[in-house]
C-alpha cells in the first residue's frame, strides 16, 4: 500500500472533516470516504474500489480505536 501517499492526502483533507469521523483513504486514486465508524467508511470505499486497500484514520485522534480497561 502507498501509505506515504495516503498520509499526504489525509493531511490535505483533515481540516475539512469533523473530528471523530473515520476516513478511509484509497491512495492510488486519491479517493476518500467518510463515515461515523470504520464499517461505514470502508463500505463506501469498497463499493467504489472493491479490490483496493485503504488507510483508516480517525480525524482528530492518534488512533482509529481506543481500548478502555
Amino acid at each position: 500500500m502507498e501509505t506515504k501517499r495516503a498520509e499526504q492526502i489525509y493531511r490535505k483533507i483533515k481540516g475539512k472533516i469533523e473530528n471523530d469521523k473515520i476516513v478511509a483513504i484509497e491512495p492510488e486514486s486519491g479517493d476518500y470516504f467518510i463515515g461515523a465508524d470504520v464499517d461505514e467508511a470502508l463500505d463506501k470505499g469498497k463499493e467504489r474500489h472493491p479490490d483496493r486497500e485503504f488507510l483508516l484514520k480517525r480525524v482528530g485522534a492518534k488512533a482509529v480505536y481506543r481500548i478502555l480497561c
